[in-house]
């Protein structure tokens, strides 16, 4: 049985996802695999995701935490 690789409709091209953990935070910028990237937690990570969504021309995003913050 062979998996099908389900892809969504782009809406807004300048969007991104961030999952927020305790321990790292993955940055989405776009469907594929290789469009995701893991970032620590302290400032200088923030720094690094703002600087990264800045470089792909991000505007907005979503952000999901399984867990309080």
């Amino acid at each position: 049985m062979t998996k099908k690789k389900m892809e969504l409709d782009i809406i807004n091209p300048n969007y991104a996802g961030i999952d927020i953990g305790s321990k790292s935070h993955y940055v989405t910028v776009g469907q594929a695999l290789e469009d995701v990237k893991e970032f620590g937690v302290y400032a200088d990570d923030l720094t690094a995701i703002c600087l990264h969504l800045k470089e792909y021309g991000i505007t907005s995003v979503a952000i999901e935490s399984t867990r309080y913050y």
